[in-house]
């Protein structure tokens, strides 16, 4: 007989592999987050050796990465949702690792270029498929802490690139070039890259220990699941969000602001302090990367941790409730940092920031799976990946530098800057999230209660279109 905490697919000796399942997949999750943000830190070596200008390199970085990262989400989520899962994220993590590799041999932009969208590629097949994967282990008193668990791995990541990085920049430019037979000479940054790339194509073996979960809704052909009719499961990812739009779109929208707000800032803090306190890039990275560890790892165990506990309660919408509590501290601190008169400030500053934006941090996929049919999760969350992807990780960044160029046109308010970004997105994101609420309860109550088209399709036209 099953256990009350387990997943309904679940027995109770499925509960300890559903963690190795869940650490393995964070495990990947760390290395991705390392092959895609060390490169930040190599961009002096990577201009003088290839030529490059600031623009260039920004394409490589940011926009040859996310473009495909994005589009290309959907439809591979829309594979997720059909078919294996575990087989779909080795594939990724190969043709990822493969590509950071590919990197270290790349001669000219061009090359650098597509190197970095096959990078993109690879790594859009991984979080919705783990999300959808963690959902079917976990019973919903379990998800958020879960998932929580999961997106440690972006501050592990992040910390362990910035930290690796750092050290990289201090020691690559004194490293003379190697010349490798039919290569040619490979720069020290080339080496670094190859060498970050390696172990993912050497790991990619430990997630064939993973099996999909013995029954799955939705998915015709597994024992002892009734299976959905075909035009189910061929039902549109969007019609399903448009009917659920009072949900779905303020909590896209109210989580990507945050992204937003956060992203503006993790990629601005290295240049602020090189125009505000006049430290090196290297000495701030080292900094900022154990801020990311030992600041934003704890914050996302805490928020699905406390998101859990509260759900247990009888909250319904309690990671919702938990990711408000976060929104005020955050914008506190992110337009108070910029303006600290002393580096030291700024840091302990900075640490309250990535703690109030970690928070929340694993809250937004867990209550996407609360509320979304089983054979829809990873198309639904491939669309939010797609908004925060655009919204927070393309346009964070973005404002910052358009508010210094247009509004200020001086890098000296670099921090003005950052100060605007929060004042004035912080308060938005905060009541998006808080319109959020209520048509989040009902969309629990109604998965609850198996009247969300996983449990039966045609139950679809009778619900309302009211949120949930």
């Amino acid at each position: 007989m099953c256990n009350k905490d387990l997943h309904p697919y679940a027995t109770q000796s499925d509960a300890p592999y559903a963690w190795y399942v869940l650490g393995v997949l964070t495990l990947i999750y760390t290395i991705s987050f390392v092959d895609r943000q060390l490169l930040t830190l190599l961009f002096a070596p990577i201009k003088h050796d290839l030529h490059l200008s600031d623009t260039q390199v920004s394409l490589i970085t940011g926009f040859a990465f996310a473009i495909f990262y994005a589009l290309l989400g959907v439809p591979i989520a829309t594979i997720a949702d059909r078919h294996n899962r575990v087989g779909l994220i080795a594939a990724g993590m190969m043709l990822w690792s493969l590509m950071t590799t590919a990197c270290g041999f790349v001669r000219t932009f061009g090359q650098f270029f597509l190197a970095r969208v096959g990078v993109g590629i690879g790594e859009t097949v991984l979080s919705p498929s783990a999300y959808s994967l963690i959902a079917d282990y976990f019973p919903a008193q379990k998800l958020s802490r879960a998932l929580s668990v999961y997106t440690l791995a972006i501050y592990a990541g992040m910390g362990a690139a910035l930290v690796l990085g750092s050290a990289v920049v201090t020691t690559v430019m004194h490293l003379p070039p190697v010349s490798l037979p039919t290569v040619g000479t490979i720069h020290p940054w080339q080496l670094a890259l190859m060498l970050v790339g390696t172990p993912g194509i050497i790991l990619v073996a430990i997630l064939f220990t993973i099996r999909e979960p013995r029954l799955r809704a939705g998915i015709p052909g597994i024992r002892g699941q009734t299976a959905l009719p075909e035009s189910s499961l061929d039902r549109s990812a969007l019609r399903y969000l448009v009917r659920r739009w009072r949900v779905y779109a303020p909590h896209f929208a109210g989580f990507s602001l945050l992204g937003m707000l956060g992203n503006g800032i993790v990629v601005w803090i290295p240049e602020f302090f090189s125009r505000r306190y006049g430290w090196p890039t290297s000495r701030t990275g080292m900094y900022f990367g154990i801020i990311l560890m030992i600041s934003g790892g704890p914050a996302v165990l805490l928020g699905g941790w406390y998101a859990d506990r509260k759900r247990a309660r009888g909250v319904l919408d309690a990671p919702i409730r938990v990711a408000i509590t976060a929104i005020v501290p955050l914008g506190i601190c992110s337009a108070l940092m910029p303006n600290a008169p002393t580096p030291q400030l700024a840091l302990a500053l900075l640490a309250g920031v990535i703690f109030c934006f970690g928070v929340p941090g694993g809250l937004a996929p867990a209550s996407i799976q609360m509320i979304t049919p089983s054979h829809l999760r990873a198309r639904v969350s491939a669309v939010y990946l797609f908004c925060t992807t655009f919204i927070g990780t393309g346009l964070g960044p973005t404002v910052v530098a358009l508010l210094t160029d247009r509004i200020f046109r001086d890098e000296g308010f670099l921090g003005r800057s950052l100060t605007t970004e929060a004042i004035v997105i912080a308060p938005i994101g905060l009541g998006l999230m808080v319109a959020t609420l209520r048509p989040f309860r009902l969309a629990v109550t109604t998965a609850t209660t198996g009247q969300m088209e996983a449990e039966s399709p045609d139950s679809s036209d009778k619900v309302r279109a009211s949120g949930t």
